[in-house]
C-alpha cells in the first residue's frame, strides 16, 4: 500500500507506523536493486549477441522483364526461367474466359504463356483482358502477333493504344516475327532482325523483344553467330533470341543439324541446346511433340534445357489439327479443361510442374 503521509505530531505517530514504513521502504529498495539487476544483464546479452542483419533489397530501376546478359530478370532483380506454353486465342478461348485460361494453363504447370492473338481477337480490350488476369495469377506472358495476318504483327503492335498498354506491365514480352523470312546469309537475318526491333522501338515499345530465326525458326546458325550484333543495335537493349528446335530425333533427314554443325538425330539437337545455353544473349528455344519431320524427343529436349538453365516453350496448349500429338488439351472449345489432357500433355505437365517457379514480380 501507498505510504501516507500526515503532518509530524509526535503525539499521533507511533513506534509501529514508523517501523511499518521503514519496512515498505526496504523492500521497494530491494525491488529496485532487483530491476536493476536485470537490465544490466540485458545490457550485457545484447552486447554479447550479433547484430540483426537486414539483407539489402535489390534496387534494379526497372519497372518491367529485363534481359541481364544469357538471363531473364524481373523487375526486383531475380532471375526468371520461362516453362511457357503456346495457344493460339480464337473464339473459344475468349469465350472460356482470361481467368479459367489462366487457370488452366497453371494446372498444366506452366509459369508463362505465348498468346497468337487471332485476327479477330486483337483488340486492345481483350489483350488488356488476358493480360491482366495473367498477371493476377503471376503468369508472365510474351505477347505473340503473329496471326494478326490483316494489318501484320508489326502494324498491330506498333497502334499507340497496343504501345501504351504493354509498356504499362511488369510481366510482358513481345513476340513477332518468331519464324521469320528465310535468309541467305547472317548479314541478312541480322538486317531483317534489326528492322522488327527498329519498328518496335520506334513506335515506343519498351519492352523485351523476341527475335525468331530463318527456315520456320529452325536455322540457328546466324542468331547464334550474329545475335549480338542485333542486341547491340537496339537501343534499349532488351531483346532475347528464339530457336524452334522442330528437328528430328532419328538419325536420318537431319538436314537441320548438318547445318548447324552438330550430330545427326536427338543427340545434334542435344549439342545444339548446349550451344545456345553457351551463347553470350538470352535464347528462349521452342520445342514441339512432332512436326513434318516426324518426333522430335521433346521429354530428353526439356531436361536438357531444364538442366542449362534455358527459358522454353512448348508448342501448343491444343488446337493443332494437323500434328495432334502436340496437343496438351485434346479439345478446342469452351468447355476445355484439365478434365481433356491427353496422354502426352501429361507427360509434359509433369516436366513442367517438376521444376516450376513463378516469377517474383
Amino acid at each position: 500500500m501507498p505510504i501516507q503521509v500526515s503532518p509530524l505530531n509526535a503525539l499521533t505517530i507511533s513506534a509501529a507506523e514508523v517501523a511499518r514504513v521503514e519496512t515498505e521502504l526496504s523492500a521497494q529498495s530491494s525491488m529496485i536493486s532487483s530491476q536493476v539487476a536485470v537490465i544490466a544483464d540485458l545490457r550485457a546479452q545484447l552486447a554479447a549477441a550479433p547484430p540483426v542483419v537486414v539483407p539489402p533489397q535489390p534496387v534494379t530501376g526497372r519497372t518491367r522483364l529485363y534481359v541481364d546478359g544469357r538471363k531473364m530478370k524481373t523487375k526486383k532483380g531475380q532471375p526468371f526461367v520461362m516453362r511457357s506454353i503456346e495457344f493460339m486465342y480464337t473464339n473459344d478461348c475468349h469465350s472460356l474466359g482470361p481467368a479459367k485460361l489462366c487457370d488452366l494453363l497453371i494446372e498444366l504447370g506452366a509459369n508463362a504463356c505465348g498468346p497468337l492473338f487471332a485476327d479477330s481477337h486483337g483488340d486492345l480490350a481483350k489483350v488488356r483482358a488476358f493480360c491482366d488476369a495473367a498477371r493476377a495469377r503471376g503468369l508472365v506472358v510474351f505477347v505473340n502477333g503473329d496471326h494478326q495476318r490483316t494489318e501484320g504483327g508489326r502494324n498491330w503492335f506498333a497502334q499507340p493504344g497496343m504501345v501504351s498498354l504493354l509498356n504499362g506491365y511488369d510481366h510482358v514480352g513481345i513476340q513477332c516475327e518468331v519464324e521469320t523470312d528465310d535468309a541467305e546469309s547472317g548479314a541478312a537475318w541480322v538486317l531483317g532482325a534489326n528492322s522488327l526491333v527498329r519498328a518496335l522501338r520506334t513506335a515506343g515499345h519498351k519492352s523485351i523483344i523476341k527475335v525468331g530465326a530463318p527456315q520456320g525458326g529452325r536455322l540457328i546458325e546466324y542468331p547464334l553467330a550474329h545475335a549480338p550484333e542485333v542486341l547491340a543495335a537496339d537501343p534499349e537493349k532488351q531483346v532475347v533470341f528464339s530457336a524452334q528446335m522442330y528437328w528430328p530425333q532419328a538419325t536420318s533427314n537431319t538436314w537441320y543439324q548438318s547445318e548447324a554443325g552438330v550430330a545427326p538425330g536427338l543427340a545434334g539437337t542435344l549439342q545444339a541446346l548446349d550451344k545456345l545455353a553457351a551463347a553470350p544473349v538470352c535464347f528462349m528455344p521452342g520445342f514441339d511433340w512432332e512436326d513434318n519431320v516426324g518426333l522430335t524427343g521433346e521429354l530428353v529436349l526439356i531436361d536438357r534445357a531444364d538442366a542449362l538453365g534455358l527459358s522454353w516453350q512448348h508448342w501448343v496448349l491444343t488446337g493443332d489439327g494437323t500434328l495432334a500429338g502436340n496437343n496438351m488439351i485434346d479439345r478446342f472449345d469452351w468447355t476445355m479443361s484439365i478434365g481433356s489432357i491427353t496422354p502426352n500433355g501429361k507427360l509434359l505437365q509433369a516436366k513442367l510442374l517438376a521444376r516450376r517457379a513463378f516469377a517474383a514480380l
